[in-house]
């Protein structure tokens, strides 16, 4: 009788207990302003989803979610309240409007249970008027004489400058990336996030909208023939273009292939090291739309097992190249024309930290 009575007033206290200990796991509030970023005004009657992960995405893949929905108020507001705030988990708000979604990005509450996350939303229009490239990456990967072989991959930038979501016009297409017209076996690469691409003569296309603002950067790799010490690379710009840049990996002395171009100057920017392979860096600026920049790719190593000097680039280290190009840390290395060889610039131990982050946060965002 005795232990019966021990059990039932043990289960009384956990009952008791246990509304306390779920009510501090979820007190948490996310709220915000969904905001039309074309007209200024709020936007009202929207539906805005919140999506719970148990954990970030591992792999390229996105772990299921538990999504809540809320209606905005006539200014624009919205809160989901009573959020669980254990550890490890995540949260992502999201709303679509005119048929585009848009998000928040990643929301953690564990340690600051109340967040704010305001989302802007725009109209859309298929008119391209407003984009342009603010980087292209013409990055050298690998050359390989006996499969006559150049391998390319090709970094792009894209900005927004409107107040509108680029959309797809009457042909279903988006963005458009130009390619050399003899480059082969194109492709996208990881974390390629513009939709499903199509590839037409020289020409890639993309789906999926371009909103207001920079854009994460896309990749495409292709194949050139390549003969002898030479190959020649030519594309087109689709979009006016501020910068474009070409790596060529170099030798521990600094020394390697050179580029040159007949149709453009290029500024000779030096050696940049990313990771651990040495690039030296080339580049020229300001091409309108239409603009055809040539390339001449000389004194290029033998590609024998014995001394083949270009190393194919880890995956992991595009989204930092893409990170270098937009930010135009390649422009940090030597561009003085008195020096009579580049002289080695590695990224500062604190920069490289802040760069990690940066692509780790990027690809983040690329797989969510």
């Amino acid at each position: 009788m005795k232990r019966a009575l021990f059990a039932l007033a043990l289960l009384a206290i956990i009952s008791a207990l246990l509304p306390f200990s779920v009510a501090a796991d979820t007190n948490g509030r996310i709220s915000g302003t969904v905001t039309n970023g074309t007209s200024g005004q709020p936007v009202s009657g929207s539906t805005v989803t919140v999506s719970r992960f148990d954990k970030k995405p591992e792999g390229g893949v996105m772990p299921q979610s538990v999504d809540l929905t809320a209606i905005t108020t006539g200014d624009g507001r919205y809160s989901f309240d009573g959020l669980d705030t254990s550890t490890g988990l995540v949260y992502a708000v999201s709303v679509t409007f005119q048929g585009v979604l848009y998000s928040s990005g990643m929301v953690q509450i564990s340690s600051s249970p109340e967040q704010t996350a305001d989302i802007s939303v725009y109209e859309t229009t298929p008119d391209q008027s407003a984009v342009s490239l603010s980087s292209r990456g013409l990055i050298l990967n690998a050359v390989d004489r006996e499969t006559g072989a150049a391998s390319i991959v090709d970094v792009f930038s894209f900005d927004n400058a409107g107040n509108k979501t680029v959309i797809a016009g009457d042909e279903g297409r988006t963005l458009r990336f130009s390619v050399p017209p003899n480059a082969a076996e194109v492709g996208p690469r990881a974390g390629f996030d513009f939709g499903t691409p199509s590839l037409e003569g020289s020409t890639v296309y993309a789906t999926s909208p371009l909103r207001p603002g920079a854009a994460n950067p896309a990749s495409l790799g292709y194949v050139l023939p390549y003969s002898g010490s030479t190959f020649e690379l030519s594309v087109t710009t689709d979009y006016p273009t501020q910068d474009i840049r070409i790596l060529v990996p170099a030798g521990e002395d600094g020394k390697g292939a050179r580029v040159v171009s007949d149709t453009k100057p290029l500024l000779d920017g030096g050696i940049i090291s990313i990771g651990s392979q040495p690039y030296h860096v080339w580049s020229t600026g300001m091409l309108q739309k239409g603009d055809v920049l040539s390339l001449r790719f000389l004194d290029l190593p033998t590609a024998t097992s014995a001394n083949r000097a270009l190393s194919t680039i880890e995956p992991a280290l595009i989204a930092i190249v893409a990170l270098l190009l937009a930010t135009g840390v390649a422009g940090w290395v030597v561009r003085s024309r008195r020096l009579s060889a580049p002289r080695i610039v590695t990224v500062a131990p604190a920069l490289a930290d802040t760069l990690e982050a940066r692509r780790a946060a990027l690809t983040e965002e690329l797989r969510g």
